[in-house]
């Protein structure tokens, strides 16, 4: 018997598995994406106010180091158990709406 392939979602679950619960990979948890972003900064801010909800997250890219930013737009993910995934959504959601209304009044005043 031959096994398939891991799909990149399953290998991500795997490593997730491992590393917070030092366990063998199976059975697999059920980690999801909840966010996906190409500004480094921005996945760091959102792992940082879920960790302060006590939410785990990982963040996870494929973005190489070595080539230029310009030149490497590889999204960032933040994972996190399937449990959190609701709070994790609605946090992330506060962010963004203030994001914009921080946009949209620095757009006002520089008119």
């Amino acid at each position: 018997m031959t096994d398939k392939p891991l799909t990149e979602p399953e290998r991500m679950r795997r490593f997730l598995t491992t590393f917070f619960l030092n366990e063998p990979a199976e059975p697999l948890p059920n980690w999801q994406v909840v966010f996906r972003t190409t500004v480094d900064f921005e996945a760091e801010i959102l792992k940082a106010t879920l960790a302060d909800a006590g939410i785990d997250a990982v963040l996870f890219t494929k973005r190489d180091r070595m080539f230029s930013f310009f030149t490497n737009e590889q999204p960032f993910e933040l994972w996190v158990r399937a449990e959190a995934f609701e709070e994790a959504s609605r946090l992330i959601a506060e962010y963004q709406q203030r994001s914009l209304d921080i946009n949209a009044l620095t757009k006002e005043q520089s008119n």
